[in-house]
């Protein structure tokens, strides 16, 4: 069962219903891959089989936690945060990168849209991978919003995760290189 389902796909990372698209299809593909790259194979099979009756330590990874250190309070937002899920994101961008082009028996071919032009959208899906690594603290533009990322969370939690085992995503620029 999926952490996320379409639902996520709103403001920011809207993806309209298309007869040739099965969004869930795309969360069962990617949503495993994410976490595998996020939390290394061990852990994110503990959070894949996310259920009620997890551990505490896995429900704060997928719920969110509070938590203090030095007296100052923290928010880890969790993995399912309607409007802002890391794995929204992900699987975002994996779903326009597959909507950019159509393969056909002549090879890939480009939508026209009668009485439209095609708009490219590399800068959407930039936005979306920055943001998805902002969640995670891969990459934050300010101390604060590291504070309320994954990485913060986890490396505060070491000795109650030492299965985790992260790999790193890289970038996405809107050339595509």
């Amino acid at each position: 069962m999926s952490l996320i389902d379409n639902t996520y796909f709103n403001l920011d990372i809207n993806l309209p219903a298309r007869k040739e698209d099965n969004i869930t299809a795309f969360i069962a593909k990617y949503e495993p891959e994410f976490l595998e790259l996020v939390f290394g194979c061990t852990l994110a099979k503990l959070i894949a089989a996310y259920a009620p009756a997890s551990e505490q330590r896995i429900k704060d990874i997928v719920d969110g936690k509070e938590y203090i250190i030095n007296d100052i309070t923290y928010t880890w937002k969790g993995l399912k945060t309607l409007n802002d899920s890391p794995i929204a994101y992900y699987v975002y961008c994996q779903v326009m990168r597959n909507r950019i082009t159509h393969t056909s028996t002549t090879g890939e071919t480009k939508s026209k849209r009668e009485n439209s032009d095609n708009a490219e959208t590399n800068m959407k899906v930039q936005q979306a991978h920055l943001r998805m690594l902002e969640l995670i603290g891969e990459q934050c533009s300010t101390y604060i919003h590291y504070n309320n990322s994954l990485m913060h969370f986890i490396s505060n939690f070491t000795d109650i995760y030492p299965e985790f085992n992260q790999s790193f995503f890289g970038s996405v620029n809107a050339f595509d290189l």
